[in-house]
């Protein structure tokens, strides 16, 4: 099985930019939301809630979720990024995981980490939409 043909200097530099992107991101969601605040020591945060309405304080939890999720998403995001670096170290970069077939270079110039073949990307979603929630 041959390796799709790739410029891999072009591709290395792409991911790696989109990686620094994401960790920008990451400190900016941090920095500036719910998550900043609650890490942060002495911070402005009242010692007590006890003036406060409970829709106050179910807010409050609502943008800290919020915020705990996109910070999750996004360090999905820089797993798939360094995976992708990998298969490109290993060679393999440009093939789906799944089945071995070659990735389209449309979907690649879309999705430069992308491990999947679009078909073997949907079968994916499918099964994750089937799946139950975790607890």
């Amino acid at each position: 099985m041959t390796t799709p043909s790739v410029d891999r200097d072009a591709v290395r530099t792409r991911l790696r930019e989109d990686r620094e992107r994401l960790e920008a991101e990451i400190a900016d969601v941090i920095d500036a939301g719910a998550l900043g605040e609650a890490s942060t020591p002495g911070s402005d945060r009242e010692l007590s809630s006890a003036d406060q309405h409970p829709a106050d304080d179910a807010t409050n939890v609502q943008y800290l979720e919020q915020d705990a999720g996109q910070v999750e998403a996004l360090r999905a995001d820089i797993v798939d990024i360094d995976a992708a670096l990998q298969r490109l170290e290993d060679g393999t970069y440009g093939r789906c995981v799944a089945c071995g077939r070659e990735i389209g270079p449309e979907r690649l110039d879309a999705l430069p980490a992308t491990p999947y073949c679009i078909d073997d990307a949907q079968r994916a979603e499918q099964d994750a939409a089937l799946r139950p929630p975790a607890p």
